[in-house]
């Protein structure tokens, strides 16, 4: 009679540590392996351990619905992993107009990190107080555990007389400290566009808008990463000891009917660790 109660209670105890060993796997992202994992080592001291998710441009379009329901999916990922904040690369609509941010705000409100927004040219069709109504400044300058993101804004795209204007970006870097661990966050990529992007060679003129702040960058003595979207095509790079990611976007990018880019089901998990940084793409499904 006592072994058998005995047996009972062993069986009961397995179960309960299956049940919680199931229940952190849910919690706990995983990361695929590291075909992005190539650390990029910068001197200086020791920084806490940032973790953080880039999204590519959701881009909402609400003829189609095209990106809704994989924004709510990111959204979903994000509550479940562990990082410090979510980071969003610009282009949160297709128009820029108030009906369609009123769509995305309405699906971040259940988003449970921390998140930023960067400006995108599509964010800009209407009005940049439109944008900076929804998510903030433009441009900034955040501090997170002693790292220093700066947040790269671009030009209103329309002069007084209400011409669009040649797209570029827009920041007061004398507001920056050029010596502690840096990470930048702009819509545009500022290196040479990324191997193998088909809709890069189409759209050059726009896409290469970032290329200018290069000069600007090369003034940091820790710049530890540059994050950009804008390009709808996945890309990872170290350049002189700074890495370089684009992130692929939530929506299909058609071109007189054919798909030149299609939607990404994966997000950017990048983790900094004082002097090293890494990044792997996850699938947020």
């Amino acid at each position: 009679m006592v072994e058998s109660v005995l047996k009972r209670i062993v069986i009961i105890i397995l179960i309960l540590a299956l049940i919680l060993l199931m229940s952190i796997m849910l919690v706990v992202p995983i990361v695929v392996s590291h075909v992005y994992g190539e650390s990029a080592n910068k001197s200086g001291g020791e920084n806490g351990e940032l973790k953080f998710i880039t999204v590519g441009d959701p881009q909402i379009d609400l003829k189609t619905l095209d990106g809704v329901e994989r924004l709510r999916q990111v959204v979903s990922f994000a509550n479940k992993s562990d990082i410090d904040f979510v980071l969003f690369e610009g282009d949160m609509t297709d128009d820029g107009t108030i009906k369609s941010n009123d769509v995305i705000k309405n699906i971040l409100k259940d988003l449970n990190k921390p998140y930023y927004v960067v400006v995108g040219n599509h964010d800009m069709y209407v009005s940049k107080k439109i944008f900076e109504s929804y998510y903030g400044p433009t441009e900034h300058i955040e501090n997170v555990k002693g790292y220093q993101l700066l947040f790269i804004g671009i030009n209103d795209r329309k002069n007084e007389e209400g011409n669009v204007t040649k797209l570029n970006w827009s920041f007061d870097f004398s507001k920056a400290d050029k010596n502690v661990p840096t990470l930048v966050f702009i819509h545009g990529p500022v290196v040479d566009i990324p191997t193998g992007c088909i809709y890069c060679r189409m759209q050059k003129d726009i896409l290469a808008y970032g290329y200018s702040l290069r000069p600007e960058l090369e003034k940091f003595s820790n710049l530890i990463g540059v994050y950009s979207g804008h390009v709808h095509y996945d890309s990872n790079r170290v350049v002189n000891n700074t890495r370089y990611v684009t992130v692929n976007g939530l929506v299909n990018v058609t071109v007189m009917g054919i798909t030149i880019a299609h939607a990404s089901n994966k997000v950017g998990y990048s983790v900094i660790q004082g002097n090293k940084s890494y990044y792997d793409l996850v699938s947020y499904v």
